[in-house]
């Protein structure tokens, strides 16, 4: 009986787990704030979640850079509103910083992310407001910290 039980208490668990998951599996979108780019996220269980941002920043005719950052993400539903979440997260960002012919560098960095997302109930589309500062330990002097990458993210979700 006690087996039975355990068995019945673990699948409600469970199913009471998925009830709390994203409303989506993939997404891609568009990101812009102070650097314009696109966003793929994949989530892999019901809060972790892979993101993939691609991004292109031109300071001034002269100075631009690429970059590619890789992210893992941990949501937390917001209960008192269907489809919002928080969320948290790491990982790093490899790209290029080119400036005239002779001003080229490798850059690596490290992320974090902080921000809140909401899924829309009525179309396949969520909308994301991140922080993400990074730490490079390549493409500057010395480690650069830059705290101002702040981005709104539009995704259509499949």
């Amino acid at each position: 009986m006690k087996k039975k039980t355990g068995i019945f208490l673990l699948l409600s668990i469970i199913s009471a787990t998925t009830l709390v998951a994203q409303d989506y599996e993939r997404s891609i979108g568009l990101r812009v704030g102070t650097i314009a780019g696109g966003s793929y996220k994949q989530f892999l269980h019901t809060a972790g979640a892979l993101e993939a941002i691609l991004d292109l920043g031109i300071v001034h005719p002269n100075q631009m850079s690429i970059r590619g950052t890789a992210l893992y993400e941990y949501h937390f539903p917001i209960k008192a509103v269907d489809g919002l979440a928080w969320y948290i997260g790491a990982g790093f960002t490899v790209g290029a910083k080119i400036g005239d012919a002779t001003n080229k560098h490798f850059l690596f960095g490290a992320d974090v992310l902080g921000g809140v997302e909401y899924k829309l109930a009525t179309l396949p589309l969520c909308f994301a407001l991140d922080f993400d500062p990074k730490i490079y330990f390549t493409g500057y002097d010395t480690f650069h910290l830059d705290p101002s990458n702040a981005g709104l993210t539009m995704r259509y979700t499949f």
